[in-house]
């Protein structure tokens, strides 16, 4: 027995007791037993095999995805680990066989490999296992990893274990970096400097092209069940506790405010962000429970997921959550400076370095460290040459599908 596959089984072993609650459900239970027995007979032999984790790996790369099954005369099989993202895959994405992701133990994914026999493996972010690399590079099967990332806290955790994780690294023949920070973290772990380079965040292809395809303004508001607001409209994007903490208090106390849709980043803390309102004394409405809204007497808490771009789209200015917590890290920048939005948050957003600087450096980031700065961010009136700058910076990152599609292109005509 390989020294992988004796400790996934002992992690598999200690972990028990936290898997047994989960394998009570029978969706869970079948999602996992599936992980381990992809078919009996061969699917889409000769594919591109493309893999993410979870509903947000997945809706990240959905274009790339449609862009490499339009461009390639193959079949493109998608494997998601989790339940909520396999699920969401065989929803959203037609002409693409989507199965569940294999366990990395060698002879499921021997398995894998026989029933797939794929021309290309294709990697998202950081998705390098050892016996999967292993046994792909053993085959002759070419290993891209694109929108390859890794924080400096994962950096930390894998330098000590670099000696396990080299081998691992050196294998995939070549590795698409989103910045020149992450590339030097992967070559420190061991991938060679010839096998790597920057191709930027293709969150920003990403990010220009859904902005072409948002519904109209006054169908975003029928939807919201709203009139037009006479006042400013401020979207608080993406919010966990620690921004509604800040922001919250400041629209109390502000003697005008402005009209504010507060979207949470999970939707199941709505009941929690209802009791700090009331406390508060701040009008509401909860969207799903609002038969009409009126945008200038209360915050709109929203309380669905999906939607949050045509939010974005009729505000005048956006909040970005999450920029308060280093912990959390900010999230999406793209979206709303692709929509050439005024952005303003916190100033922890490790989780994009590349376009929080940029957007920093261009004058297009209100960056607020305290209250005060709250406040006055929530005051400010709207400024379209802010948003143009936003704009601007957004479209100077655009390419990173088309050098992904290029990669890929020279490999399969290896």
């Amino acid at each position: 027995m390989r020294l992988p596959d004796l400790l996934y089984g002992l992690a598999f072993l200690a972990g028990l007791p936290l898997w047994f609650p989960r394998l009570l459900k029978r969706e869970q239970r079948r999602h996992l037993l599936r992980r381990f027995a992809p078919a009996t007979t061969p699917i889409a032999a000769g594919c591109i095999w493309i893999h993410a984790v979870s509903v947000g790996e997945v809706r990240g790369i959905s274009d790339l995805i449609a862009r490499v099954r339009d461009t390639f005369a193959l079949p493109v099989v998608l494997t998601v680990t989790t339940l909520s993202g396999y699920n969401w895959a065989r929803k959203s994405l037609a002409d693409v066989a989507v199965i569940p992701a294999p366990i990395d133990f060698t002879w499921v994914i021997r398995r894998y490999l026989r029933c797939l026999a794929p021309r290309l493996l294709l990697l998202n972010e950081l998705e390098v296992w050892p016996n999967w690399t292993r046994l792909a590079q053993q085959r002759g099967i070419p290993i891209v990893v694109a929108n390859a990332r890794m924080s400096a806290g994962a950096f930390r955790r894998y330098r000590r274990f670099r000696g396990l994780v080299r081998a691992s690294f050196s294998r995939p023949h070549a590795w698409l970096a989103q910045s020149s920070a992450y590339m030097q973290r992967f070559v420190e772990l061991g991938v060679a400097p010839d096998r790597i380079q920057v191709c930027g965040n293709i969150k920003a292809d990403q990010a220009l092209a859904a902005v072409e395809h948002l519904p109209s303004r006054d169908e975003i508001l029928a939807h919201l069940r709203a009139r037009e607001p006479r006042k400013p409209l401020v979207v608080l994007s993406s919010t966990h506790d620690e921004d509604e903490a800040r922001l919250l208090p400041a629209l109390a106390a502000m003697p005008i405010a402005p009209a504010v849709i507060l979207v949470p980043r999970h939707p199941g803390r709505v009941a929690a962000i209802c009791r700090r309102l009331e406390k508060l004394d701040l009008p509401f409405a909860v969207w799903s429970h609002a038969s009409a809204v009126d945008l200038d007497r209360g915050i709109l808490v929203y309380d669905r997921i999906g939607y949050l771009l045509p939010l974005m789209s009729i505000a005048d200015q956006v909040f970005m959550g999450g920029t308060f917590s280093p912990h959390t890290g900010g999230h999406n920048l793209y979206e709303p400076a692709a929509l050439g939005r005024p952005i303003w948050g916190g100033p922890e957003f490790s989780n994009f370095p590349e376009i929080s600087r940029a957007l920093l450096n261009a004058g297009a980031y209100r960056m607020v460290t305290d209250d005060a700065g709250v406040a006055g961010a929530l005051a400010l009136a709207a400024d379209p040459a802010t948003g143009a700058r936003a704009r601007a910076v957004v479209e100077a990152m655009r390419g990173t599908t088309a050098r992904i599609l290029a990669e890929i292109e020279k490999w399969l005509d290896s």
